[in-house]
């Protein structure tokens, strides 16, 4: 009796949960300083596709597999000048797009999982791990690396005379769905 209780069990989740298209829209939002001010630079033109596991009620209780593509010229700080070193430090002309490829998700507990996968930035592959706080279909964190993790040299500006701190955070934020 026991043994036919727990097959039900384990066949109704089997049924309840389905495999589907994720797709998304978020947030990146890049901060750092230099020995002038701090800045900041941001993109909303993010796209997120991959495939999910949902439960009954279609809320994502499991990545299989995602890729975050956040476009460099997308990246705004609202000075042209600074921009425009950013795109260069980020050798933007042969690394058009930074992205991030999930490999492995695992849910810390009801509010926040924790994401592992491949980030590139610049042409370089780095593997990252990130905490997200999870509120219904959005997920938000930080985490902070430097430049020359991903071979960037911070830029300068007027002659060298302002150099940009190698610490950047990165913010995310994504709506998937």
């Amino acid at each position: 009796m026991t043994l036919f209780t727990v097959s039900i069990f384990i066949a109704g989740n089997l049924y309840a949960q389905n495999s589907k298209d994720l797709s998304g829209t978020g947030m990146v939002k890049i901060l750092g300083t230099s020995t002038l001010h701090d800045w900041e630079a941001e993109s909303k033109d993010i796209k997120i596709t991959g495939t999910a596991t949902t439960g009954e009620g279609g809320e994502v209780t499991a990545i299989e597999n995602m890729r975050v593509v956040v476009p460099v010229k997308t990246l705004k700080s609202g000075k042209g000048g600074l921009d425009s070193n950013m795109y260069d430090a980020l050798k933007e002309p042969k690394n058009p797009e930074i992205i991030f490829e999930v490999t492995e998700s695992t849910p810390l507990d009801g509010s926040s999982v924790e994401v592992s996968g491949n980030l590139t930035i610049a042409g370089v592959t780095k593997p990252v791990k990130l905490t997200a706080q999870k509120s219904g279909s959005t997920y938000k964190g930080s985490m902070k690396t430097k430049m020359t993790n991903f071979g960037i040299d911070p830029p300068k500006a007027l002659m060298g005379t302002v150099k940009s701190g190698d610490e950047i955070t990165l913010e995310y934020e994504a709506t998937l769905k």
